[in-house]
């Protein structure tokens, strides 16, 4: 339904009214269901974003990748930040079909539409999970918006983290690459990309990921715990996961298995 939105917001808003009646958006101050939203349509991105604020969302959701033939980024999504901005509601990107398998692996032959789990090997690995979160996040930093909005919380969530230091890497070459021919359409960056990105982005490692090298890249302060068990990208004791942690402090340790989030969800 990516291509359309009178469709995409009927059954997303169809959704979101379900869960709510079903067990709210904050159940207890223990448990936050998190709404769905396109941005398919600006006028109605907006609509459900304020509708679910209004309802009590601590959290919102969007689908990485571009948001219907532009970055979301783009100036016409300007007011659909500002509102995130001004509420501080973060906005979780969760790993999914983001359609590249169409959009980049078709030209290689790759067959499209296609199930998640029916992705043949190349686009499992070239189209799934890093490049779509990739692209986005990049597209957040490099168009400024975190500049524009600085208020604005990004979480990633289910993409893992070994995409963290290469995504760093090429921003802040890109940024110090760029030249006074080359345009920056909202204007050059005012601080160092990276540094952006660590201010902005939090990010939950899988498992098998090395969150030592993780913490090379960001600080403990924007890394957070996640289990989704039983699917793979969990373990099936979830708190053995302090195990897969590298040596660190107690006051990091608390901050990665849940003060983070507890942040997130309150400030």
């Amino acid at each position: 339904m990516r291509d359309n939105p009178r469709r995409t917001y009927a059954s997303l808003r169809a959704f979101n009214r379900w869960m709510d009646d079903d067990w709210g958006f904050d159940r207890d101050g223990r448990m936050f269901a998190v709404p769905m939203l396109s941005l398919v349509d600006a006028d109605e991105a907006i609509r459900e974003l304020e509708r679910v604020i209004d309802a009590g969302a601590r959290l919102v959701h969007l689908l990485a990748g571009p948001a219907h033939r532009a970055s979301p980024a783009d100036p016409k999504y300007d007011r659909f930040w500002a509102i995130v901005n001004e509420a501080r509601v973060p906005v979780v990107f969760h790993g999914a079909d983001s359609g590249y398998a169409g959009l980049i692996g078709e030209p290689w032959g790759e067959p499209y539409p296609v199930r998640v789990h029916h992705l043949s090997p190349w686009a499992r690995a070239f189209c799934f999970m890093d490049a779509p979160i990739m692209h986005t996040l990049g597209a957040l930093v490099l168009a400024g918006l975190f500049e524009r909005f600085p208020s604005v919380r990004i979480v990633s969530l289910e993409h893992g983290s070994g995409w963290v230091g290469y995504l760093l890497h090429r921003l802040d070459k890109t940024q110090r690459e760029m030249s006074s021919r080359a345009p920056w359409p909202r204007g050059p960056l005012t601080d160092k990309a990276s540094d952006i990105f660590r201010d902005h982005v939090w990010v939950s490692p899988f498992p098998e990921d090395d969150v030592a090298d993780l913490l090379r890249h960001i600080p403990s302060s924007r890394v957070l715990f996640g289990s989704d068990w039983p699917h793979p990208e969990g373990l099936a004791e979830p708190m053995q996961f302090l195990d897969r942690l590298p040596p660190l402090a107690k006051a990091e340790v608390e901050e990665i298995m849940g003060a983070n989030l507890r942040g997130l969800l309150t400030q």
